[in-house]
């Protein structure tokens, strides 16, 4: 772009901040900031070229134990969180923080189109660790209301309940957690990284088809 016109960037900024110019001082820049940011990453993304693997020299004979495995694939799809960032960015997770001090087995993850990021509310689904998991494994009718995400968050899997969205007021809670109840019965979860494209888009097309599914009666039992 730069060899078009080293001022692409204010035209950008100037083009951005159109769409915006109504808006409050928080939503603005936070809307400037995501738009600059889409178009970055979808320019530099179309302009990639692959490169030929087999000019690297890869041993065949490598092993990987499972667990190293699962941290390599966990790598792939989840961005953890070393400090917190300074505004809510799309497919962060939220693991609940227990009264220890510890954190849980229990998750929120932010289901919000990257397009609502600087609104007020935050659309989260529950999720829980999954112990064992089987990607060949029957799904059952009951199972078509998750979406597991295996090697997730140092976790074999974590399933999201499609049933369990919550909308949640972002000035309600402080940047970086998330608190439901009142004082005797408190729920704090805490902000721990975010999941990549394209499972944050997966698990937002899941439950755009769940809500808006048409339920047919069941087909009772056929007796010969």
């Amino acid at each position: 772009m730069n060899g078009a016109n080293y001022k692409w960037l204010n035209l950008l900024y100037k083009t951005v901040y159109e769409e915006h110019k109504t808006e409050g001082d928080n939503e603005r820049n936070a809307g400037i900031n995501y738009d600059v940011n889409e178009f970055l990453l979808n320019s530099l993304l179309s302009r990639y070229e692959h490169f030929d693997i087999s000019e690297f020299k890869i041993s065949k004979s490598c092993k990987l134990t499972p667990d190293e495995r699962r941290k390599v694939f966990d790598a792939t799809k989840f961005i953890k969180y070393e400090s917190q960032p300074t505004t809510t960015l799309e497919g962060e997770i939220y693991q609940k923080k227990l009264p220890e001090g510890t954190l849980g087995q229990d998750y929120l993850i932010d289901i919000t189109a990257p397009c609502d990021l600087r609104l007020k509310l935050m659309s989260l689904l529950k999720g829980e660790i999954v112990g064992k998991y089987d990607p060949k494994a029957k799904i059952s009718e009951e199972d078509k209301r998750f979406v597991i995400v295996p090697c997730l968050a140092d976790q074999v899997a974590i399933k999201f309940d499609l049933r369990s969205l919550k909308c949640k007021d972002k000035k309600s809670s402080s940047l970086g957690k998330i608190t439901f109840g009142d004082k005797n019965n408190k729920q704090e979860y805490e902000r721990i990284g975010r999941l990549t494209h394209p499972y944050i888009t997966q698990i937002r097309q899941a439950y755009a088809n769940f809500i808006s599914r048409q339920g047919v009666p069941r087909h009772p039992k056929i007796i010969p």
